[in-house]
């Protein structure tokens, strides 16, 4: 995946914007991970498919994620994430709020989700 984000003042942004509901702080992040598409509506094709993508940031509620193609609002995902200098990966789910063509990938608004046996309460306290 090929593009790129720069941000204007910093590596760490807090963000709260009623039309986005972000209340969380976002960490500019480029991480490799692993997701799983456990369901697609709109792509019911794409069930069980495991695709590679990056992070451009982070938050204890969200990720925004990289892929080379775009998924439906609402698809549910698994997602294994490394974090540089974080010993272990994250075992998450979520759902895709948002995407958005960047040409030449795609940028997605990922709300993680609890579910029994994640590590959803680790990655919490590492992105509080």
């Amino acid at each position: 995946m090929t593009a790129t984000i720069k941000l204007v003042s910093g590596a760490d942004t807090a963000h709260h914007d009623s039309a986005e509901r972000r209340y969380d702080r976002r960490r500019s992040r480029d991480e490799r991970l692993l997701i799983q598409i456990v369901s697609a509506d709109a792509a019911p094709e794409l069930a069980g498919a495991t695709l590679p993508a990056r992070t451009c940031d982070v938050s204890a509620a969200g990720i925004g994620l990289w892929l080379e193609r775009e998924l439906a609002v609402g698809a549910r995902l698994e997602l294994w994430v490394n974090v540089t200098s974080v010993p272990g990966k994250f075992f998450l789910c979520g759902e895709v709020r948002w995407s958005r063509h960047v040409t030449p990938d795609y940028l997605h608004g990922i709300q993680l989700t609890p579910v029994p046996g994640d590590d959803l309460a680790r990655w919490q306290r590492c992105f509080a």
